[in-house]
């Protein structure tokens, strides 16, 4: 899935890796050890194209999904909590949202075709569950299902941040990049996020200071 050759990267007189050579497959979870400052959270960086390396090559296939941790709630804070994790998926999100608009049909015309067209998109996503599974995570993450309809600014700052978790575990991509994903997680929370990813189908990247996990 993500072959890395010859890849540096360095700040200023700090060099935190030098033409290291990985080779990441589908159907595996990945942890990435190492100290404090050497380089686990850059290295994440440049595998998700947020960051670039200083030389070396990475290659993955085409239109290959990414989903990485958002840490910024702020962008959420008046959207009900599940609907935040709902939006992970975009493709199916977006194709949800335009089903509503057309059924609506506001300009007072029904765009049939149009409406077939979102209807097969919505199927082949098994979009008509998607609601449910986003609950699951919710509930997964410790987020009562009382709360899910509520507004992401009820929640403490801890508790936003397994929304947004569970945003990236909802968007179903192919690479699965999650740096500290335990944090703020109590025990029942971890335990739950590790049976998801033994369950999950892609390649997953996790950086993690709880060496248990």
């Amino acid at each position: 899935m993500i072959t890395v050759t010859e890849l540096s990267k360095s700040y200023g007189s700090q060099v935190l890796f030098w033409d290291a050579n990985l080779k990441l497959n589908t159907n595996n979870c990945y942890g990435i050890v190492g100290a404090n400052g050497s380089g686990k959270s850059t290295l994440l960086r440049i595998l998700s194209g947020q960051e670039s390396a200083d030389d070396g090559e990475i290659k993955m296939p085409k239109d290959v999904r990414i989903g990485t941790l958002n840490q910024d709630h702020f962008q959420y804070e008046d959207t009900p909590i599940i609907e935040v994790v709902m939006m992970g998926h975009e493709q199916l999100w977006s194709a949800l949202q335009e089903q509503e608009q057309i059924i609506a049909c506001e300009d007072g015309e029904f765009d049939s075709d149009r409406y077939a067209e979102v209807e097969d998109i919505i199927l082949s996503l098994d979009g008509y569950a998607f609601e449910s599974r986003a609950a699951e995570i919710l509930n997964g993450l410790n987020i009562p299902t009382e709360q899910h309809w509520e507004k992401l600014a009820i929640l403490s700052g801890g508790y936003k941040l397994r929304a947004l978790l569970g945003q990236v575990l909802a968007s179903d991509p192919d690479i699965l990049i999650l740096d500290e994903p335990t944090n703020h997680l109590d025990i029942i929370s971890i335990d739950w996020l590790e049976g998801f990813l033994q369950r999950y189908k892609g390649l997953a990247i996790v950086v993690s200071h709880d060496h248990r996990f």
